[in-house]
């Protein structure tokens, strides 16, 4: 769990850094500090599946700060069960990297309940149905399951993962723009 501020600077690096692989949404309040955002990889596009998504992520210098048991478990729980998984639950291969895939989103805690994130996903709905394509995600915070049900995005199930140090729940989530 110390090294989670480390991943989450992976995965925007990752996205952020790299021309026309995702489209940010942000929300800012009435003096313009950020009160949320949301990061979303373009259909066709994957977090780090580049050398330069890598490079920028500064994947490299992230692994290294795991132990031996933690890179395995990275490479063979995130890198093969949970894609996978993805891809059973939304009946789509590749389901991450054919979809409108929310990697981040966030809004900060004293700006919670107030409309932001439900904003920045319409933002989301309707840029992606200019293709036509699924807007999908995954959690693993049951707080926020009410919270993507309520945004309007559908519950297409959960799966729970085993790791060396604590059992895990990820709950999947979609929206079809095409309909």
């Amino acid at each position: 769990m110390s090294l989670l501020p480390n991943f989450g600077g992976v995965m925007v690096r990752s996205l952020m850094l790299s021309p026309g692989v995702s489209h940010v949404y942000t929300a800012r309040d009435e003096t313009g500090t950020l009160v949320g955002f949301t990061i979303f990889a373009l259909p066709g596009q994957l977090m780090c599946s580049t050398d330069e998504q890598r490079q920028n992520g500064r994947v490299t210098e992230y692994m290294n700060k795991l132990s031996p048991e933690g890179r395995t478990y990275y490479a063979e729980t995130m890198g093969k069960e949970v894609p996978k998984a993805n891809d059973e639950a939304f009946g789509i291969e590749a389901a991450e990297r054919n979809t409108y895939w929310c990697n981040l989103a966030m809004v900060r805690a004293d700006h919670q309940g107030k409309g932001i994130a439900k904003a920045m996903f319409e933002l989301a709905f309707a840029e992606a149905a200019k293709t036509g394509a699924m807007v999908a995600l995954t959690t693993t915070n049951i707080r926020n399951v009410p919270i993507y049900e309520k945004i309007g995005l559908k519950l297409y199930g959960e799966k729970k993962f085993l790791s060396p140090w604590v059992e895990w729940t990820l709950w999947f989530f979609a929206r079809d723009t095409a309909e």
